[in-house]
């Protein structure tokens, strides 16, 4: 994500934890039928482990996790 808030670091004045997860749903809510149902959830897990720099690694199993989603569906909406 390339986001103003994303681009803040952790020690930055007026940095929030929560800004670049919020600016990455609002990109989401504000292009709707872009995605499909399930990516658009996926998308929600991703921003839900972004960081500061905003980047986010969570595996497969997690999303899985946070999703209620089978292996194959998550792959196919990461693919989105």
């Amino acid at each position: 994500m390339d986001t103003p808030d994303a681009k803040r670091s952790r020690d930055s004045p007026g940095w929030e934890p929560w800004a670049p997860t919020l600016s990455a749903l609002r990109r989401l809510f504000e292009s709707p039928g872009t995605l499909s149902p399930s990516a658009r959830l996926v998308f929600v897990a991703l921003a839900w482990h972004l960081g500061p720099d905003g980047t986010c690694h969570p595996g497969t199993a997690r999303l899985r996790k946070l999703t209620g989603l089978a292996r194959a569906t998550v792959f196919e909406a990461l693919r989105e």
